[in-house]
């Protein structure tokens, strides 16, 4: 939608936007990147099959019709952003779902309404507007949006919106918990994802294939014992 808006002017259409998403399970059930927990893998794989891709259009239209025709002035969609921080050595990376004029937006899913204050829990909401405005002075905005859309169990589909405005102190909790991170690591503290997060996968780990004890090597030498 996003991409469309920024390229041609305009969204998709419903029905475009609901066979992308059908498309896309499809595409990722077919790689075998879907993860089934205790009661879906009760179910059966046609059963569960057919709740994801239903879920899935379902919350993409929902997105579609509720949040995207709320978007201005895009800047970029998806555009990796990196910032050098020299006191550390490294770089931090970030991958905002949508950059406006002025501001930033996430898109949330969920199977349960979110709470009130979740935006102000979560570190990407500081992280995002303090890397855009390091590497982009010139577009940076203190602004950050969350677009949340949920289906519940019983189908009921909900959403909401949460600002919030980063100020400079907010900035400087984030680079003292970086540098806390980055000392951690620095001296072989590693915490592992929980088993079955949806970013311990090859595209979005970048450790996983190789480095990592818990991604595909340990796995690999798991299964050859």
């Amino acid at each position: 939608d996003y991409l469309t808006m920024s390229e041609r002017g305009h969204l998709l259409d419903r029905d475009q936007i609901a066979d992308i998403a059908a498309e896309l399970v499809q595409e990722k059930w077919r790689d075998g990147e879907i993860l089934f927990s205790a009661d879906e893998r009760e179910a059966g794989r046609e059963a569960t099959f057919n709740q994801a891709q239903r879920a899935a259009i379902e919350m993409a239209v929902g997105h579609h019709e509720i949040h995207a025709p709320t978007c201005n002035e895009i800047i970029a969609v998806e555009q990796q952003i990196s910032v050098a921080i020299p006191r550390l050595g490294m770089s931090f990376i970030a991958v905002p779902d949508l950059r406006e004029r002025d501001r930033i937006r996430e898109c949330k899913t969920g199977s349960r309404a979110f709470p009130k204050n979740d935006i102000d829990s979560r570190l990407q909401a500081v992280a995002y507007p303090t890397v855009v405005g390091a590497a982009e002075p010139e577009n940076s905005t203190p602004e950050i949006r969350f677009d949340y859309i949920w289906r519940t169990k019983t189908g009921k589909i909900g959403s909401a919106v949460q600002t919030k405005r980063v100020t400079a102190e907010d900035k400087n909790r984030f680079l003292m918990r970086l540098a806390e991170f980055h000392r951690a690591v620095q001296s072989g503290v590693f915490l592992p994802c929980p088993e079955g997060s949806w970013c311990c996968n090859e595209e979005h780990c970048g450790y996983y294939s190789d480095l990592c004890e818990y991604g595909r090597r340990g796995r690999e030498r798991s299964e050859t014992k």
